[in-house]
């Protein structure tokens, strides 16, 4: 595992379209996850620095659920671009929620970005910052 306060450096070692990394942050309650886990990007990702991409589909031919749409693994998601060592933190209950009440449109407005792998393909939607944010904070609003 490894201390949050090194994965900056992690960022710069990483290679590829995307890697995961998980990191342990001492100042996390270990009853609540203590964990984080890092989608890092770098600059020959598939798509731009102004979009994030949700995993729809881990397998798409299998329709096996990708993080964007299984039970949560962790508490939140860092998105890293590692070229500008930006960080966005992303609580997965709300970006679930987001999805579920805007992955549609988001097909259709956005498109999928497939990455074909030995065996399976995974699908992406790349949702743009700006459209992403604003629905997860809407996800966070409940009216009774």
């Amino acid at each position: 595992m490894t201390p949050i306060s090194a994965a900056p450096n992690a960022l710069q070692e990483a290679r590829g379209p995307s890697r995961t990394l998980n990191v342990a942050d001492p100042r996390c309650d270990a009853s609540v996850g203590g964990f984080i886990k890092v989608g890092l990007r770098d600059a020959n990702s598939t798509s731009s620095a102004g979009d994030i991409l949700l995993e729809q589909w881990s397998d798409e031919g299998r329709r096996s659920p990708g993080w964007v749409q299984k039970p949560p693994a962790c508490d939140f998601i860092a998105y890293a671009f590692a070229p500008s060592r930006r960080w966005y933190l992303l609580p997965v209950v709300p970006l679930q929620r987001a999805w579920r009440q805007n992955g549609r449109g988001w097909i259709r407005d956005f498109g999928q970005r497939r990455v074909p792998n030995p065996g399976y393909a995974t699908a992406s939607v790349p949702v743009p910052i700006d459209a992403l944010m604003p629905a997860i904070s809407q996800a966070m609003l409940i009216s009774i």
